[in-house]
């Protein structure tokens, strides 16, 4: 299932509302199409629907039933606003998984705000992102930078491992290579590289009587390293044949 963000753009009235408003039509649907797929639906880019839904209730006040009697005050407080009631049942059906707001007082300037996000983070599981709210994204949700460096690091970790599972798929060599080895061109198995023919080297020693010891004197190869081209004897001497290394003699040094 796709991924869905709910913008909320809001302004109070006042003398920048008109250019706040602006400001958040232009800004917050691109945020959210920055971590949501914007076309996945099918639907069109925003609305009812569509991956990205804007609520945006203009210039409006931001206090609600929490601080104010609706009795005393002239006009809707944010909490009976209709689009807002609908988004907070929303929010608690767990429909999106990003609440996009230019920042904290944007979406409520009082306790309202908890129940947003109580809403959201804990009925829900979705995460707030505040375009400008600096102070507050430890405690109410994610900086925009943040979360888009985070969203980039989680895709590259999904695509290695798609590509991990397509080389499995195809039966490609997936180790680290071996000693001697290398990938070849298209990274899908490994083939003799320029130490091939000293870890030759080390068989012929072997066979010739030498010590671990004296391997390692005479190739450089730690003891660990050589125990290992031991046990794969076989794999390299069936490679010498096929990529026609030619086979050391015992009395053969490296050291010339």
């Amino acid at each position: 299932m796709s991924e869905r963000a709910v913008v909320l753009i809001r302004s109070s009235q006042g003398d920048s509302a008109k250019e706040s408003l602006r400001e958040q039509r232009e800004v917050l649907p691109r945020i959210a199409c920055s971590l949501v797929d914007c076309h996945a639906s099918g639907i069109g880019l925003f609305g009812t629907g569509a991956q990205v839904e804007i609520i945006d209730i203009g210039i409006h006040t931001g206090f609600s039933t929490y601080t104010r009697n609706p009795n005393e005050y002239d006009g809707e407080l944010l909490d009976q606003n209709g689009d807002i009631q609908t988004l907070l049942a929303e929010l608690k059906t767990g429909k999106f998984q990003y609440v996009i707001g230019k920042d904290k007082n944007r979406i409520s300037r009082d306790d309202f705000f908890n129940e947003i996000k109580r809403a959201a983070t804990v009925f829900g599981n979705a995460e707030f992102v505040l375009w400008k709210d600096d102070n507050e994204v430890d405690s109410v949700g994610s900086s925009v930078e943040h979360l888009i460096a985070r969203k980039q690091k989680e895709q590259e970790i999904e695509d290695a491992i798609r590509a991990i599972e397509r080389k499995k798929e195809r039966g490609d060599d997936l180790g680290r290579p071996k000693y001697g080895y290398t990938y070849n061109n298209a990274k899908t198995a490994q083939v003799p590289g320029d130490d091939f023919r000293r870890a030759l080297r080390v068989l012929s020693l072997r066979d010739g009587g030498a010590t671990y010891r004296e391997i390692e004197d005479e190739t450089g190869i730690g003891q660990g390293t050589i125990a290992n081209i031991l046990s794969r004897r076989e794999a390299y001497l069936t490679d010498a044949e096929e990529y026609s290394v030619e086979y050391p003699s015992g009395l053969e040094t490296l050291r010339q």
